[in-house]
């Protein structure tokens, strides 16, 4: 039987999708959450995920660079972090206050240090980018409480997943060179990463026909991103692929698929 951790994204961007991922883990149908600690909901539902961290939830800081949200400074968008990054142009000083500022945001709502870091569109592997971040972890915390981080390279083993494109460019983007660095420094990482597609799908029979290809091609202890929202949100670009996910995670079909590939939910791969 192999293990599969599912991770929500984008927890604080709005109610509905705080409210989908505390029914799913109440349902047993989810494994962590990631939070934008800057978010304007950040705070909406913290006693809830406090209380579901307690349980067993993976709490996690979803490092955030390009949504507009309130700061220090104006976000950036993901095209000019590419281009700086593989410039090596990034402002560091920039980086390092930004991440400082999320982490203390995140400490203050959650009374306790992020169980894991990740990126909102994967920025915290960029170059220049995650040397900031493991530094800077390693000066905060003491080696027992290091948070894991998310990897978005695929297993060398694995056969080709749904849109193996974009897989290919996160891994030229940083996936590749990511683990060997968190190995060398560390941090504990997944082995195998999942859930990558175009928020494109029509229906939650789309999503899950998505779901059956990666289940088929997911390596033991893999982490799948998700996106689950419980309702449409206007302002929100993925909102109709948010509530197709979320349908499909607390149906039958969901328990059905992991029953038929011999998968298991796990709470954490270390």
């Amino acid at each position: 039987m192999k293990t599969l951790l599912l991770c929500a994204d984008d927890l604080g961007q709005n109610p509905a999708i705080d409210e989908a991922c505390l029914h799913l883990f109440e349902l047993g149908r989810l494994s962590a959450a990631s939070v934008l600690s800057e978010a304007p909901h950040a705070a909406t539902h913290q006693q809830a995920l406090r209380q579901a961290n307690d349980k067993g939830l993976q709490l996690g800081l979803h490092f955030n660079l390009t949504l507009p949200f309130q700061h220090l400074q104006p976000k950036k968008n993901l095209a000019t972090w590419i281009i700086q990054s593989q410039l090596q142009l990034v402002d560091t000083v920039f980086i390092k206050k930004s991440l400082l500022y999320q982490l203390q945001l995140f400490e203050d709502l959650f009374l306790r240090p992020p169980n894991f870091i990740d990126g909102h569109q994967h920025v915290h592997q960029f170059k220049q980018i995650r040397d900031v971040l493991i530094q800077t972890l390693r000066e905060r915390y003491p080696s027992h409480q290091l948070p894991w981080l998310r990897s978005t390279a695929l297993s060398p083993k694995k056969k080709r997943p749904p849109h193996y494109l974009k897989c290919l460019v996160l891994e030229i983007l940083g996936g590749k060179k990511f683990v060997p660095l968190l190995k060398k420094q560390g941090f504990s990482c997944n082995p195998d990463f999942l859930g990558v597609y175009d928020f494109r799908v029509a229906s939650e029979n789309a999503y899950r026909a998505l779901m059956v290809q990666w289940l088929s091609v997911a390596e033991n202890q893999a982490l799948m991103m998700c996106h689950p929202a419980s309702v449409m949100f206007d302002d929100d670009p993925h909102g109709s692929c948010r509530v197709f996910e979320y349908l499909y995670f607390k149906s039958e079909s969901f328990l059905e698929d992991l029953h038929h590939n011999k998968i298991q939910l796990a709470k954490s791969f270390l």
